[in-house]
């Protein structure tokens, strides 16, 4: 009976040191075996670090026979929704000695949007009457004005507008006399059709056509009662050359067609200068 006691104690033992081995064996093995890593995809999407963005910096050059060449600069940004957008341009005439400055920021997030602009810019009209020598005569414009704006399909918006603007005429009637300066106020409508399509310099194809007026009132911070009305249509046509100039993709004909009516404003209808053939900034008069 002791002898099968011993036996059985002993395959005990041995069954428990060899429990203890398989163990120590296993925890081991699990030591050793490598960790598969998840191997992450290359990528470069990365989150905004910063949530706005210049979407254009762009120098340029004009040309006018007034202003001569002109330098300028172009700015356009706006936040990554799209719901800010914001515009400047700068331009130096170097035969005037005019600095033509406008800035226009613009909220879209609700309807409907509505933008803030201010500007400082010169028109001239051919005077011949002038007894100083002098064949042209400058209008100054500085002020800014407020927009809202009503989209009412994907072409078509009625645009509301306050402006409030000092007007200075540069133009002596004899040495040493002062300039005669003005202050307007007016509010203004705009029914616009648009469907040009814009790349980053501005409008390569399709048409808009605009009919606008303008009512000034002392109660609206202007020093005289005058109206203003006007009417405007503009085609853009893109024609591609790319198989006989890299540059061809570019090339834009634009045709303008203008018709207005005053009643007691001071200013003549501003074709040249920043109001060139290719019209107004996109989002600097948000095309009115």
């Amino acid at each position: 009976m002791t002898s099968i006691k011993c036996s059985r104690r002993l395959k005990y033992i041995f069954l428990s040191i060899f429990i203890i081995l398989a163990s120590s064996a296993l925890s081991f093995a699990e030591e050793e075996k490598p960790q598969i890593t998840t191997v992450q995809p290359t990528t470069t999407i990365r989150d905004y670090s910063f949530r706005a963005s210049a979407d254009l910096l762009l120098p340029y050059i004009d040309y006018n026979p007034a202003d001569g060449f002109i330098g300028g600069l172009y700015l356009s940004g706006s936040d990554y929704l799209g719901n800010h957008q914001l515009q400047a341009i700068g331009g130096y005439g170097f035969k005037s000695g005019n600095a033509h400055l406008q800035a226009g920021y613009t909220y879209m997030r609700f309807w409907p949007a509505f933008g803030i602009n201010l500007f400082q810019r010169y028109t001239y009209i051919e005077n011949s009457n002038n007894t100083l020598g002098e064949d042209e005569e400058w209008f100054k414009e500085r002020g800014g004005d407020f927009l809202v704006s009503f989209p009412l399909s994907n072409y078509m918006r009625i645009d509301a507008i306050y402006t409030l603007k000092e007007v200075t005429d540069e133009y002596r009637e004899y040495p040493g006399a002062p300039f005669k300066k003005y202050q307007q106020g007016a509010i203004g409508g705009s029914l616009v059709w648009d469907n040009v399509v814009y790349q980053e310099i501005g409008p390569i194809s399709g048409a808009q056509f605009n009919i606008h007026g303008d009512f000034g009132e002392k109660k609206l911070g202007s020093d005289f009662y005058y109206r203003n009305y006007e009417g405007e249509l503009r085609g853009y046509a893109n024609y591609n050359f790319n198989n006989l100039w890299k540059y061809g993709k570019r090339l834009v004909v634009a045709t303008r067609l203008m018709a207005g009516y005053k009643k007691d404003d001071v200013l003549v209808f501003p074709l040249g200068g920043q109001d060139s053939l290719r019209g107004y900034g996109y989002h600097e008069f948000h095309g009115t």
